[in-house]
């Protein structure tokens, strides 16, 4: 149930996901050194050469990036403002750790020095309060 409040948010950080690894590959595809790939060479003996193209493709993926990151701070933002709404700071805390930042319980209960149980006694809470 809660899960649908955050889908947004969370396809919007997937598909940031998605396009940094599409970026981290055109980036070592632009940085690789090859060899002359000689079925690229033409009769005439230029080789066909497309840095330009792959400076290109960076430049946009970076701005698909960019645009993700925008909006995935509004909706961070908005989801902040509802869960703000709850008064207790560690329920809140944990909501934000747990939807937001995509921690596991332990790495909550490790942040906030609290066992796991309470942790998640602390999620169960805050949920029936976001709701």
């Amino acid at each position: 149930m809660i899960n649908n409040n955050f889908r947004a948010y969370n396809d919007v950080s997937n598909r940031i996901r998605v396009k940094e690894m599409e970026l981290m590959k055109l980036r070592e595809d632009y940085y690789n050194i090859t060899g002359i790939n000689y079925t690229d060479v033409k009769i005439s003996g230029g080789i066909k050469f497309d840095m330009s193209d792959k400076l290109h493709f960076i430049v946009e993926k970076e701005k698909e990036i960019k645009s993700l990151e925008n909006q995935k701070k509004e909706l961070r933002m908005i989801h902040e403002n509802e869960i703000n709404k709850i008064h207790n700071t560690n329920k809140r805390t944990v909501l934000k750790l747990f939807y937001l930042d995509h921690c596991s319980i332990k790495q909550i209960a490790y942040c906030l020095r609290i066992s796991d149980g309470h942790v998640k006694k602390l999620k169960r809470w805050a949920v029936q309060e976001f709701i």
